[in-house]
């Protein structure tokens, strides 16, 4: 199949109604565009469908929130649970009970029935470590895949072909989406919720759900909900997948290794995941034609072990044997693999990609911005006088210095954009789809946002400045090679620092 022109930013842009979402889902993604949402206009979006209003104060006021005091009404609920809450919750009931069915491919009443196993898994799992995270989890579990929606959606013939050879919920499908579309249903699916104005709480780790490991750069406060996404989606292949065995054994893996948990406490949980769902079923009024039975599971796994099994005990000893060892070896051979290839990517001292990965995004970049006559714009950042920094405080307060800036820099770019460090004091970001003007006010956010920040290294607080040069390819146009567009965006950074330093130029 060949590699389809996907321009992620359209296709994100361009789901904003996407079909299986009801009128009232919409509206409420519409309404939350503005800053200061009225709450009695959103009361009344809820309350122009009945059924709607009815569904939602039902669950409000089951044990799913758990209030002792009945909600009467959508405004009463409004103001217990805010704006917000209620939004997913009219979104998640979209994705349970999705209009539209013959505008996809997909079916799209096994991606709802997925997607409630999905949100029970993490439910479950938030309450294990952090029950206040419940509620959140739950959500995030239901609209994980969302992404694979608007593949299907955009892509249909190409997306019916890729679903022909694996499962909604194989592990494989990201690498055919990557190879089809460039982009998996993960990018997609965070991008379109970050859009919807979903807190990075919910979208980073719907970004994460299928990465074996996350880098451990971040530091978000409820960064257990990364692994606990991570899992679920490995529970759920546990009862969807043919190979039992190999699902159960990847679960387990990943509960020991990514949530630290026993495999008595994992099982327990997988025990009760029938129960949970049956009863989260009820409160949502959701009809389960799948029921999660792990009792089930377990006897399929001792069925397939049953059929390998081999006559001479001794042999089949000395076979498992050599079979850990090489599951042993394998796996450290794909750590030592993974870390080499991070130690290839990443800049040592800031943990943000190196120059070597720049300039081969760079060229990737720059031909697909020339092939299909888009925009992409580069960044050039200095910091003025760190030589004085390193001669005044010494050289372990400078990498403090340029570790605390790549720190803030890597918090404010998009998911799209890539942030370099492009050798010494010097940084590079790579900003897809953005034009001169646009890469201009994000230079001058991270000019900003170092000139204000509080470089405190031990008892010292440095104030320290950047400088600035933008260079962009409007249409695919103005530079012939990379090394043009660098060294345009390298000229607007020496006239920055000619001009006074604490600049942008463009």
């Amino acid at each position: 199949m060949a590699v389809k022109t996907v321009n992620l930013e359209k296709i994100v842009a361009d789901s904003d109604n996407l079909p299986l979402l009801s009128d009232t889902a919409l509206k409420t993604i519409e309404l939350s565009r503005f800053e200061k949402a009225a709450l009695d206009s959103f009361r009344e979006i809820i309350e122009e469908r009945k059924e709607t209003a009815q569904r939602l104060l039902k669950i409000v006021n089951s044990p799913f929130y758990g209030f002792t005091r009945e909600i009467a009404n959508i405004k009463q609920a409004l103001i217990s649970l805010g704006f917000k809450s209620l939004k997913k919750l009219t979104i998640t009931l979209s994705v349970l009970f999705p209009n539209n069915k013959e505008r996809f491919i997909i079916d799209l009443d096994r991606f709802a029935e997925d997607s409630f196993i999905l949100g029970t898994a993490c439910r479950l799992l938030a309450n294990h470590y952090q029950p206040n995270l419940s509620e959140s989890a739950f959500f995030m579990g239901v609209l994980m895949n969302i992404g694979q929606a608007v593949l299907a959606l955009h892509y249909p013939e190409d997306y019916k072909a890729i679903l022909s050879k694996v499962d909604y919920c194989d592990k494989r499908l990201c690498r055919m989406e990557r190879e089809a579309f460039l982009w998996d249903h993960t990018r997609i699916g965070s991008m379109l919720l970050r859009r919807w104005d979903f807190s990075d709480k919910i979208v980073i780790p719907i970004f994460f759900h299928h990465t074996s490991d996350p880098p451990d750069t971040f530091s978000w406060r409820d960064e257990i909900l990364i692994p606990i996404v991570y899992t679920a989606h490995l529970m759920l292949n546990v009862f969807r997948a043919d190979s039992k065995k190999e699902s159960l054994d990847a679960l387990m893996e990943a509960a020991k290794t990514r949530l630290d948990m026993s495999e008595d406490s994992m099982r327990d949980i997988m025990e009760r995941m029938g129960e949970e769902t049956e009863k989260l079923a009820k409160i949502f009024d959701f009809k389960m034609s799948f029921k999660p039975n792990y009792t089930r599971i377990l006897q399929e796994v001792n069925i397939q072990l049953g059929q390998l099994n081999l006559t001479y005990e001794q042999m089949n000893r000395e076979l498992m044997k050599a079979k850990l060892e090489a599951e042993k070896l394998a796996h450290q051979l794909r750590l030592m693999n993974e870390e080499l290839q991070k130690r290839a990517e990443m800049d040592g001292l800031t943990g943000i990609y190196n120059h070597r990965y720049f300039q081969e995004h760079l060229a990737i970049e720059f031909s697909r911005v020339l092939r299909h006559e888009s925009q992409l714009s580069l960044v050039l950042l200095d910091v003025d006088y760190f030589k004085k920094v390193n001669d005044e405080y010494g050289h372990l307060t400078g990498d403090l210095a340029l570790k605390e800036i790549a720190r803030l820099l890597q918090t404010n770019i998009r998911i799209s954009d890539i942030l370099a460090r492009y050798g010494g004091e010097e940084f590079a970001v790579i900003l897809p789809e953005t034009s001169a003007e646009n890469a201009y006010i994000v230079a001058e956010k991270f000019r900003m946002i170092i000139e204000n920040h509080s470089f405190w290294m031990e008892d010292k607080n440095l104030k320290i400045t950047i400088s600035a040069g933008v260079a962009a390819m409007e249409k695919g146009k103005d530079y012939e090679t990379t090394s043009d567009l660098i060294n345009a965006a390298d000229i607007n950074l020496y006239r920055a620092k000619q001009e006074g330093r604490n600049k942008v130029m463009k």
